[in-house]
């Protein structure tokens, strides 16, 4: 998960109340409540208050992010964290002014959502594109100026390295794995592996992958529409070539040339293509000559700056009638579309992964 530079992150918003830092509100100001924490994060790796969209440069800055339920009545946007929502608290009365938005990082295979949340939910912000706000965890970012990057001497010695904690997936993405360390060295770390690198170290585990490996799997644990994660963009800051497993159309948010993706190949395959590369110190540079005309950004911007637009802006009546049809119909990818994406779609039919079979799978058509 990308943590962005928080303002008062860890205090609660009632605690500005206490300390008289609270500002006094307009009638154009637009409250956000944040009914629900976003895992660990009281403010969505945001800030309390009006002062971060100030900081952040947001096009429209007259709004006021708070926790404090007892702005209930006169919010205009409540925030819904749908992972550790629950749904049988107490449905609550929408006021007509009022957006109601649903707020989610996690795929549909990661949590489940109940019929409850239909004729609720006004918007949503998702990472899917076709979200009304859409929240991005990375993206790419062409230079003003192309630089001149000098790459290291070509020492590595290693060649695959997998950092991952979720040992069984609805991707079956450990199942390509077990398959492809058949062909080729894979060393993984975390939980389902040999090897550790405590999350605590945080960037020194990917410093360490870039010193010693070749490659590394960029493996998404859900094939659900759009759905990319921080396990890829975090390893784009660094010198490997990032192996990309997943249902996002990557051809639109990487470079050419910037990775290689597995679900265009058998396992096999793909280890004779890293082998391949690996062993031509020079076919390996090409894979990171994006770097020159290309840098992975973390300040993309904040979702909330578009909520705040949102609210002072798009005055028009909406509401999810059927919410399931949307996140989890919507979320779908069948064969044709995986064909579309020019992908061979390896896994799907295939006795290697009769693993589908024993799993709810939400996302696969």
């Amino acid at each position: 998960m990308i943590f962005y530079t928080a303002y008062l992150a860890s205090v609660d918003d009632k605690k500005l109340k206490q300390n008289g830092l609270k500002m006094q509100l307009t009638n154009s100001t637009k409250v956000i409540l944040l009914w629900n924490s976003f895992f660990d994060s009281v403010d969505y790796h945001f800030g309390f208050g009006d002062a971060p969209f100030k900081e952040r440069h947001c096009e429209y800055s007259n709004c006021y992010v708070t926790n404090d339920k007892s702005y209930l009545l006169e919010a205009s946007a409540v925030l819904f964290h749908a992972p550790t929502y629950q749904p049988s608290q107490a449905r609550l009365a929408r006021l007509s002014h009022q957006r109601y938005v649903f707020f989610s990082m996690e795929s549909p295979e990661n949590f489940k959502i109940e019929n409850s949340y239909d004729n609720y939910f006004n918007w949503t912000m998702t990472y899917r594109t076709d979200s009304d706000i859409l929240w991005l965890y990375g993206e790419i970012k062409k230079r003003e100026k192309p630089i001149a990057k000098e790459f290291k001497k070509f020492t590595k010695d290693k060649w695959v390295a997998w950092m991952v904690s979720n040992c069984l997936t609805s991707s079956g993405r450990e199942k390509y794995v077990e398959e492809l360390r058949k062909h080729v060295p894979v060393e993984i770390y975390g939980k389902c592996g040999s090897n550790s690198c405590p999350k605590t170290l945080g960037k020194e585990c990917y410093e360490i992958i870039e010193k010693d490996y070749k490659f590394y799997l960029s493996f998404e644990n859900s094939l659900c529409k759009d759905y990319v994660t921080e396990k890829l963009f975090n390893l784009l800051q660094h010198n490997v070539i990032p192996i990309v497993y997943g249902a996002a159309d990557f051809e639109r948010i990487l470079p050419a040339n910037s990775y290689i993706n597995a679900m265009n190949h058998s396992p096999r395959e793909l280890a004779n293509i890293v082998k391949e590369i690996g062993n031509d110190p020079i076919k390996y540079q090409q894979y990171l000559r994006w770097k020159e005309e290309y840098d992975v950004s973390f300040n993309v911007r904040h979702p909330f700056c578009d909520l705040c637009k949102k609210l002072h802006t798009d005055d028009e009546t909406k509401v999810y009638a059927d919410l399931k049809k949307w996140w989890i119909d919507g979320s779908k990818i069948f064969k044709e579309q995986f064909k579309s994406l020019g992908l061979k779609v390896y896994y799907l039919g295939t006795p290697l992964f009769n693993v589908y079979a024993q799993l709810t799978v939400v996302c696969i058509n």
